[in-house]
């Protein structure tokens, strides 16, 4: 069990513990690959601003996130990549979902 606070998932033992083909670290920085982390996140939203006791409509943005930028540009609007759109009305299954990933 990990006894420090991690405050960055960069730093954090689980990518440490991350291997390439080789065996060697794979955020290690030497070589001449650029090697990153990212996250990714899907965020459903209505478009129409309905309200939650009238006609529910969903769409959904797929986003991914550089984790390895600092942490505070991490979020800024540039730095984020629109992966994709989940068109609505409503919001597919999880399987349905996974077609889109």
């Amino acid at each position: 069990m990990f006894t420090e606070e991690i405050t960055d998932i960069v730093s954090s033992p689980s990518l440490d513990a991350l291997k390439d083909a080789s065996g060697a670290p794979f955020l290690s920085s030497g070589g001449d690959e650029l090697r990153l982390v990212w996250a990714l996140s899907i965020n459903w939203y209505n478009p129409r601003l309905n309200k939650a006791s009238g006609k529910a409509v969903s769409s959904g943005a797929i986003a991914m996130t550089c984790l390895s930028l600092p942490p505070h540009l991490r979020t800024l609007e540039e730095n984020i990549y629109l992966a994709g759109v989940i068109p609505g009305p409503h919001e597919p299954s999880v399987d349905a979902t996974n077609n889109f990933i």
